[in-house]
């Protein structure tokens, strides 16, 4: 009779992303107007430069070659708060179609910053605003690592940590946020960067980096 050994140590794979950028190309975007840009003047990251609330669309935006599930998907990426930002901004948002946020008339699930220096996630569904998280804290010029997830059709959550294990949670995180309208948010193929288009004077300035889709 032979002896059968089983190894309960071997590691668990991590799970395989359904989309990644790293920002080292930056052909893999397409590019309007010149103040939000993937390689600009930092390597490997997008930034928003002084893309005032007033100027015209400011994006960066990929077709991700993918549908995100309606019901249980993440997204993880590195953010940087810039300093000097006095209005909203959108560092991330994933959308069912191109186009400015602003004016989309289809479903969106947007990382977004407002004013001063506070982030959380809004949605949209056939155009209209369908509900956000509360609003977490962050330090400009200060690293965070990002969690923006779906976890039912009807929930979403963002958790900021200050440490590339995502561990630490920064304080106030997480935020969640269940809206029956939220199921109408479906359709996700497309992800952008983009300035704040309508709203007062002044400017946003964000990076981001290192964006993984599970």
């Amino acid at each position: 009779m032979s002896n059968i050994i089983i190894n309960s140590h071997l590691p668990i794979a991590p799970p395989t992303p359904v989309f990644s950028s790293l920002y080292d190309d930056a052909t893999d975007w397409t590019q309007i107007a010149t103040k939000v840009t993937v390689n600009g003047t930092k390597a490997n990251w997008c930034e928003a430069v002084a893309a005032a609330s007033n100027d015209p669309l400011q994006q960066v935006i990929q077709d991700m070659g993918v549908t995100l599930s309606n019901t249980d998907w993440y997204a993880e990426f590195t953010y940087i708060n810039g300093i000097g930002g006095t209005v909203g901004g959108y560092p991330l948002v994933f959308q069912s179609a191109t186009g400015d946020i602003a004016s989309f008339g289809g479903s969106a699930f947007a990382f977004t910053e407002t004013n001063p220096n506070q982030i959380h996630i809004t949605t949209k569904n056939a155009g209209s605003n369908t509900g956000q998280t509360g609003n977490i804290n962050v330090t400009a010029g200060t690293t965070y690592y990002i969690k923006m997830e779906r976890t039912t059709t009807t929930t979403i959550t963002l958790s900021v940590f200050t440490d590339v294990g995502r561990t630490t949670h920064a304080a106030g995180s997480p935020v969640t946020a269940t809206n029956a309208l939220l199921s109408g948010v479906t359709g996700l193929t497309h992800v952008q960067s983009q300035n704040q288009t309508t709203g007062g004077g002044g400017d946003t300035n964000f990076e981001l980096t290192d964006l993984y889709v599970y």
